[in-house]
């Protein structure tokens, strides 16, 4: 199972603290290759919340700063993605996460025409009231999908909806070639759940950083990892 820390971070000093704490937990678990972590941005619009950057100013070039420790995979919660990814594909982003509600107006197909699609990974997520007949456009340009598992999106500590388990049961049976993620409320309990219905991907924030401790961190991370796909 290939478990994703989830940082929203408020303003630059949060995702700062938070990555020099997953540095430390990544060291320990001594795997190779970059970890990928991923970081909600929110714009204040297409969810309420609002984070780093809108919420202060600061510029994604920022991420720059830690590029040699990790990859990033970007979760836009924002109303208008054509304003952000274009700046992420050039700093490098490897996975960039667009919600399908996000395309209500602009076709898929005219949003990826200036795009470079051979070097980042694009997904696409969906919200618990989203329909899955509505993915069908989506399938062709999807590197990934992502469920979101909880009922108001953009915000971190929500509560696990099970709802989400016949949809990602649905939706990979139909689709059993296509990896799926799920972010929101994801723990030990309803990560083993999500295994059996088909998710091969855990999106995980407040069971990873309740605790300020590495040690801990690094023990929560191994026992979602222990999880087996399809068991």
């Amino acid at each position: 199972m290939e478990i994703i820390p989830a940082i929203l971070p408020k303003d630059f000093n949060e995702l700062e603290r938070k990555l020099s704490l997953l540095k430390d937990v990544f060291l320990a678990l001594d795997e190779k290759g970059k970890p990928i972590v991923q970081i909600d941005i929110c714009d204040g619009v297409f969810v309420p919340t609002r984070t780093w950057p809108y919420s202060d100013g600061e510029f994604i070039e920022q991420l720059l700063a830690f590029s040699d420790d990790f990859d990033f995979e970007i979760d836009l919660f924002v109303k208008d993605p054509n304003v952000v990814v274009l700046g992420l594909q050039k700093i490098g982003v490897k996975r960039i996460v667009l919600h399908v509600e996000s395309f209500i107006t602009q076709p898929i197909g005219e949003f990826f025409k200036d795009l470079n699609v051979q070097t980042t990974q694009f997904g696409f997520s969906c919200n618990l009231n989203t329909m899955l007949s509505g993915l069908d456009q989506f399938i062709r340009d999807a590197d990934f999908f992502q469920f979101m598992a909880i009922d108001r999106v953009g915000h971190q500590g929500e509560k696990f909806n099970k709802g989400v388990l016949k949809k990602v049961k649905v939706f990979h049976e139909d689709n059993p070639n296509v990896l799926i993620s799920v972010d929101g409320g994801v723990n030990l309990k309803n990560g083993k759940d999500l295994a059996k219905a088909g998710a091969s991907r855990l999106v995980v924030g407040s069971a990873i950083f309740a605790n300020n401790d590495a040690e801990e961190i690094v023990k929560v991370i191994k026992e979602l990892k222990d999880i087996k796909h399809g068991n």
